[in-house]
């Protein structure tokens, strides 16, 4: 995908200085784009690994920001340990080291709710106005982050307080909607290629509409729907991610289903992001079943996971010792999954390998595009 069209469209509004349609191209780049912009900012200034940094810095910013949510609502303990669980699930780091825009959807979701937490405890609407804010970041980053300002807004009005629930939704809806005006006026869609049968085919050929929706596509991902299905997808989310687009999320997502166990007595804060993962995951899960599109709840299963760690420590030494010693081997096993995953780019991080011989040896199409470089004329 970053071949095909984050770096690749990036490339092209650094040096045309336009963000827009791509002509002769596909229609990504009318696509929410916040997260490429970052990726222009680097390409602008010629520094293309600056790019990766960018979307590590999500990662690195997200772990950040679930160690101070946990220390304001639970303990400095169960800061420390929830960051490192979310910061190691094989997903994240995978994701991270590579120059897509998953996790920017992952950062600003948890600040979202992260805001919206603060606003349930204090009733200031500022934080109402930055929860919608961060919500306005996420769909402009992927068309699935729309899910997320409906949980919040729904909270919102559980709480019948409709000054916040409106500030919300004018804010979200102000940080969002260049990305989605743009598209109407160029496609007369603002969700395009998406609801043609809504806002029409644009005047394209209704197989072209379903191709770039990669619709075929995404109805082979995943385990399908059922009861059945849903019994078993908790096994082949773990032990065949293939199914559900080849990422991985490992073990912590039993978390969603082992938690409810735990509900009485459980903090309300706890409560709170549960529900929110549970209603999430249902929508993704009816929705499409591709797990980079589960992530954002991974901040909040590390922080369900270390509260509950903690919580059952409490009972006994025994008890203690035995959770805490499966939380180091599962913590040691995802450190060495991600180190095999990433081994291969160790060489070009630390200078010893040169970013030609590990093109060369990773992307097929670089010996040709090389040559056509040096060898064809400059126009």
């Amino acid at each position: 995908d970053s071949m095909v069209y984050h770096l690749k469209d990036a490339r092209y509004f650094a040096e045309h200085h336009s963000i827009g349609h791509i002509p002769y191209d596909s229609t990504n780049a009318l696509w929410p784009y916040l997260v490429e912009m970052y990726f222009v900012i680097a390409l602008i200034f010629g520094r293309y690994e600056l790019a990766g940094v960018f979307h590590v810095s999500f990662a690195l910013a997200g772990a950040a920001a679930i160690y101070a949510f946990s220390k304001r609502f639970f303990t400095r303990q169960s800061g420390f340990l929830a960051s490192t669980l979310f910061f190691f699930i094989p997903g994240i780091i995978i994701l991270a080291v590579q120059t897509y825009v998953d996790l920017g959807l992952v950062f600003y979701a948890f600040m979202a709710v992260y805001a919206y937490s603060i606003w349930a405890q204090t009733k200031q609407t500022k934080w109402a106005a930055l929860s919608g804010a961060m919500c306005g970041l996420g769909l402009s980053v992927k068309y699935f982050g729309i899910v997320i300002p409906f949980i919040l807004a729904f909270y919102f009005l559980v709480k019948r307080n409709i000054k916040s629930f409106l500030l919300f939704c004018v804010v979200a809806l102000a940080a969002s909607i260049l990305w989605y005006v743009r598209q109407y006026i160029v496609f007369g869609n603002p969700v395009f290629p998406f609801l043609s049968q809504v806002f029409g085919n644009s005047g394209l050929d209704p197989q072209v509409i379903e191709g770039l929706s990669e619709k075929t596509i995404r109805s082979t991902y995943g385990a399908g729907l059922g009861v059945k299905n849903f019994i078993l997808f908790w096994w082949q989310i773990i032990f065949s991610p293939k199914k559900f687009g080849g990422e991985h999320i490992g073990p912590i997502i039993l978390i969603l289903p082992f938690s409810v166990g735990f509900l009485r007595g459980m903090d309300r804060n706890v409560k709170r992001i549960l529900i929110f993962s549970w209603v999430y995951f249902i929508a993704w899960f009816f929705a499409s079943q591709n797990l980079r599109f589960l992530f954002p709840i991974a901040p909040f299963l590390a922080i369900i996971a270390a509260y509950l760690v903690l919580r059952i420590a409490a009972y006994s030494k025994m008890t203690k010792r035995l959770i805490l010693g499966v939380c180091g081997i599962y913590l040691m096993g995802c450190f060495a999954f991600c180190f095999y995953h990433v081994r291969d780019t160790i060489g070009v991080v630390c200078g010893l390998e040169s970013k030609e011989s590990y093109l060369r040896r990773n992307e097929r199409s670089f010996e040709v595009s090389s040559y056509i470089n040096t060898q064809a004329p400059k126009r």
